[in-house]
């Protein structure tokens, strides 16, 4: 047995992006210098620097940093410390607080368990202006239906004002408004509009300008909406009532454009179809909520599974009625693939992956404000493992651990697309949300329901990006879908993406199938067209379009002010403290109070006799001996 000393260590990470030096920057580069050098005698041998901005690298020293990064990413800081939070004793991060790539980990810096000092720089000045700081719209919608698109309007120094807002649909002015800029600083607009296309359309917000102002980039948004042509046919399917069933109709009888058709269980020798005319290979989308249970009969699994076999998309949710073994039914079209049955059920809480989400769902239903408040529910305590094809877009969680456990899962490959919810009991959400959004989760349902109907429009070769409104100087993404006639995916094709009025061409690479990806940052900004062609077909096929839109300002300029706020909350999390950087030194009694403990190791080592031959022999010798006293003195 020995010991031996473990010393850990300050972690210094400085961000290393442009917005950061924005102004005054030959005294911020100063003050951050300062206060590095300071922290680097102060702890001596125990601290590690590195710099950040879409990722995290170690230093040694300040002299590298050049303040010249074009994105913030505070995830891939987060996912730093958690890997190496072994050796660390705590966190000071240097930087403006404003984050413009990757997810927000704002809750996740609390499950470290390390305190994080956090030290901002950056501009504090308040300047005039007028920005549009958020558009919320539904992803998906009817054509020829009314809409509601909120806009989220701030002002500093011109309260009071008139001004016009104008919406326009493919730059055709169709709507606009006169209002009065609040003395709050604050303006809620609710624009109220019918689409008069089918298919994706692009809209643009846009608000007067204003003598003065700091800028005139923010007094626009571009956004796109995706139009529905037909009213959906929904089979909602269930062998055992529940609340959670309840839920989900009411929430899909409120669409208009949907027309439910129930199937229902009403014992274990009956069931019960809603009287209809309807065959159910007319039914668009299927919600399976409490199926297949114990009562299930396989010829009822088949009747439904075949229409699953055709492609037709469907919501399932996990539940205490849910009979995993008959699941395995669908196995080959589910999200996942089922390891072995559950043992029991516990709470979790949901954590919503931001990035999945707003690439599939809208920013109403994105709400973090609202996922984050939600309370538990119920949840199946089984294996099982994720499809490459399948993505997680709500993950589980406990008392803020993660549970390595998505909660909501969805599929989306060929002419297939699914939707799993591996949860129960949450219809009370429906309830909790009240307050906040009174038709959160009915919308988000409904909203599943629009998802899941495209497959309808699905193409044996498409294109698309991971958005389709960026900042100048910002990565674009590009997903390309290549399947045969029959829907089988080719993973062979050569594919490549020209931008349309540039000479910007990429070729994609094969994920699997079917799916290719490249990314690229475009050299230009306004509405970019751009043309992706595979080497599979030889006729109209080979080719696909799509546009996107690059706002003229770059990424680090979206966001060019002291974001105090948020540091502060990463602190005040994690039980570390937040000081502006010319207040920096004060950091010092906060760091010595939480000075890296000595921490004795100990190394116990165990040595079985039995397995040194030499020691066995000696053993057997001196047996002998004692046998053989023994037996001559006649003590046996």
């Amino acid at each position: 047995m020995y010991k031996y000393e473990n010393n850990k260590f300050t972690y210094l990470l400085i961000d290393n992006s442009n917005s950061i030096v924005l102004k005054d920057s030959s005294k911020t580069i100063t003050k951050i210098n300062s206060i590095t050098n300071y922290l680097t005698r102060l702890k001596k041998n125990n601290i590690k620097i590195f710099s950040f901005d879409n990722n995290v690298h170690e230093i040694g020293n300040n002299s590298l940093l050049n303040f010249s990064a074009q994105g913030t990413n505070f995830y891939s800081v987060y996912n730093h410390l958690a890997k190496n939070k072994s050796e660390i004793e705590n966190v000071v991060i240097i930087s403006d607080g404003n984050l413009n790539q990757g997810e927000d980990p704002i809750n996740n810096f609390e499950k470290l368990g390390l305190p994080i000092f956090t030290l901002g720089v950056g501009d504090t000045t308040t300047s005039k202006n007028v920005e549009i700081n958020s558009v919320n719209h539904n992803n998906f919608v009817f054509y020829n239906k009314e809409i509601d698109i909120s806009v989220i309007i701030l002002n500093k120094g011109y309260e009071n004002k008139n001004f016009n807002i104008r919406l326009y649909e493919e730059d055709k002015l169709i709507l606009q408004k006169n209002d009065i800029l609040n003395s709050s600083g604050f303006n809620k607009v609710s624009l109220k509009i019918k689409p008069s296309k089918i298919g994706e359309v692009k809209y643009k917000i846009e608000i007067d300008k204003f003598n003065g102002e700091e800028s005139y980039n923010d007094n626009s948004k571009i956004f796109f909406i995706n139009v529905l042509s037909n009213k959906l046919k929904i089979g909602l399917v269930s062998d055992a009532p529940s609340n959670d069933l309840t839920i989900i109709s009411n929430a899909l009888k409120n669409e208009e454009n949907y027309q439910i058709i129930k199937y229902y269980k009403i014992n274990e020798s009956k069931s019960w179809i809603e009287p209809t005319k309807i065959p159910i290979d007319s039914i668009d989308v299927f919600f399976f909520i409490n199926f297949p249970t114990k009562a299930t009969r396989q010829n009822e699994i088949e009747l439904f599974y075949n229409q699953i076999k055709k492609g037709k998309p469907f919501f399932i949710s996990i539940s205490n009625y849910t009979e995993l073994e008959k699941l395995k039914y669908f196995s080959f079209n589910l999200p996942i693939t089922i390891k072995s049955n559950f043992n029991e059920s516990q709470k979790v809480n949901p954590d919503i992956l931001q990035n999945e989400f707003i690439s599939n769902f809208s920013q109403v239903s994105s709400r973090t404000d609202i996922w984050n408040k939600l309370a538990p529910i119920d949840q199946l305590n089984f294996n099982f493992t994720l499809k490459t094809e399948s993505k997680s877009i709500v993950n589980s969680q406990f008392k803020n651990v993660d549970l390595n456990r998505p909660m909501m899962i969805i599929r989306n490959i060929g002419n297939e697309r699914s939707f799993l919810f591996n949860g129960y009991n949450f219809w009370y959400w429906q309830f909790q949300t009240v307050d906040l959004n009174k038709d959160f989760i009915s919308n988000f349902i409904i909203e599943i329901a629009k998802w899941l109907s495209q497959t309808k429009n699905k193409n044996y070769f498409s294109i698309r990006t991971n958005k389709k409104s960026y900042s100048q100087n910002e990565e674009v993404e590009f997903y390309a879908e290549l399947y045969d006639q029959s829907f089988n995916p080719i993973d062979t094709s050569k594919i490549s993406v020209k931008i349309k009025n540039t000479s910007s061409e990429i070729d994609l690479t094969p994920q699997g199938n079917g799916v290719y990806s490249g990314k690229v940052v475009p050299n230009s900004t306004g509405e970019i067209l751009f043309e992706a062609t595979n080497s599979y077909y030889r006729n109209s096929l080979s080719r696909a379009t799509s546009r996107f839109y690059v706002s003229n300002i770059p990424i680090e300029k979206t966001e060019t002010k002291l974001n105090s706020n948020y540091l502060k909350q990463i602190s005040l999390q994690t039980n570390g403290k937040y000081f502006y950087i010319d207040d920096a030194k004060n950091i010092r009694d906060f760091i010595v109070h939480s000075q890296a403990t000595k921490n004795e190791i100990t190394i116990k080592k165990d040595f079985e006799l039995w397995h040194n031959k030499f020691i066995i022999i000696a053993l057997i010798f001196l047996l002998s001996i004692e046998w053989l006293t023994r037996k001559l003195f006649g003590m046996i």
